[in-house]
């Protein structure tokens, strides 16, 4: 009747609607649909969402409830369940909005996680390791690594970003001058090993050729050499 007597509009067909019209502008509109449509899931004795018991299953439908509101407004379904109790629910959500943001705007995704990063390092490092295993963003995902402090969260990272760059590239010697710049000690020498044995398993002869631009101690570079004699073996 409020509605009515204000002249605003009732579409009942919500879900079909926002995909066509702007979710915040329209949203006065769907709302008595989204009111009916709660009553009536609850006379079906439906529960609701935070009274489900957890478990994998619950989990699941956090995850693609949450994955569905991110993909019409990421900013807000992030918020939402952010501000959810700590657990794996929680957890789910966010994985659900990583996801969805990830394909729509991966520096957004980014950018948010890195702007709570001091007080969630663990959601900052889950968006990170999202953008980097989807192998679609790995330079950008490479300007956020110094945010981490996990050091073996960033070690994986960087072996992914590692392989992922010579992809997507084609010249690993890009690859080896970044990791020169942003990777120190076994993290190093490790990915140094990582990527000239990747390469190596392609191009043997050029991979050889990366070897005097490997830089550090001469353990360094007998990794480098045990990883192309191991693959021209």
């Amino acid at each position: 009747q409020i509605h009515a007597r204000a002249g605003i509009i009732i579409n009942t067909g919500e879900d079909n609607y926002l995909t066509t019209a702007d979710a915040v502008s329209g949203a006065h509109t769907v709302t008595v649909s989204q009111l009916l449509n709660a009553f009536f899931a609850q006379a079906a004795g439906l529960a609701d969402l935070a009274k489900l018991k957890p478990g994998p299953k619950t989990q699941s439908i956090y995850e693609s409830v949450f994955e569905a509101m991110a993909e019409k407004d990421p900013a807000t379904a992030a918020a939402l369940a952010l501000a959810l109790d700590h657990g794996p629910n929680r957890d789910a959500a966010l994985k659900g909005v990583m996801t969805a943001w990830n394909k729509s705007d991966a520096k957004g995704l980014l950018d948010w996680a890195k702007g709570i990063a001091d007080s969630n390092q663990d959601v900052f490092q889950n968006a990170l390791m999202t953008v980097v295993n989807s192998w679609d963003n790995p330079k950008l995902a490479a300007q956020y690594l110094d945010v981490v402090t996990d050091p073996t969260v960033r070690s994986q990272a960087m072996i992914t970003l590692t392989h992922n760059f010579e992809f997507s590239s084609q010249d690993p010697a890009d690859t080896l001058a970044w990791l020169t710049q942003v990777a120190t000690g076994n993290d190093y020498l490790n990915n140094i090993k990582s990527l000239i044995g990747f390469y190596a398993q392609r191009d043997p002869a050029e991979a050889a050729k990366l070897f005097p631009d490997v830089t550090g101690v001469y353990r360094a570079r007998a990794t480098v050499l045990a990883s192309l004699a191991t693959t021209w073996g």
